[in-house]
């Protein structure tokens, strides 16, 4: 029991620690390249093989929860760009193909604004709730996106 309970704080751990570099990499990403580089980097085809099924959607909620909760606690402020990103290639790295949306929608009071939000097919994995009120203006990879 003992055992299981460090193996959970050490895995908690490392994905706390894989989710603030992957901010901060994003971060320094969009202050140093070309928006023209970071789609190119997005739209590369993974070496990994695809995951499907039970790990796919895991692997879904795994980095959604680890990214709302670095985000809540992170002293950087991140934007949804940010987060976008690291849940990206977080993904990536567990063998899930996402796309990266981006849209734009004009509020009364705020006039035009922008979002980006990450899907995985039809699942939202980051920035949902947003993204029902913009859009689509392009996404990374452009048009073809992993179904589940």
């Amino acid at each position: 029991m003992l055992r299981r309970s460090r193996r959970r704080v050490l895995t908690t751990s490392l994905l706390t620690a894989e989710t603030v570099i992957c901010l901060l990499l994003a971060r320094l990403a969009l202050v140093c390249l070309s928006f023209q580089r970071i789609t190119v980097l997005i739209s590369r085809q993974s070496l990994r093989p695809e995951v499907w099924g039970r790990k796919r959607r895991l692997a879904r909620i795994t980095v959604n929860r680890a990214i709302f909760n670095v985000w809540r606690r992170f002293p950087l402020r991140t934007t949804c760009f940010h987060r976008a990103i690291a849940a990206h290639f977080m993904l990536r790295r567990r063998g899930v193909s996402t796309t990266l949306y981006y849209g734009a929608t004009s509020l009364p009071n705020r006039g035009l604004t922008g979002h980006v939000w990450l899907q995985d097919g039809f699942a939202f994995v980051v920035g949902r709730r947003a993204a029902k009120s913009h859009h689509v203006l392009a996404r990374y990879p452009d048009g073809n996106s992993t179904m589940q």
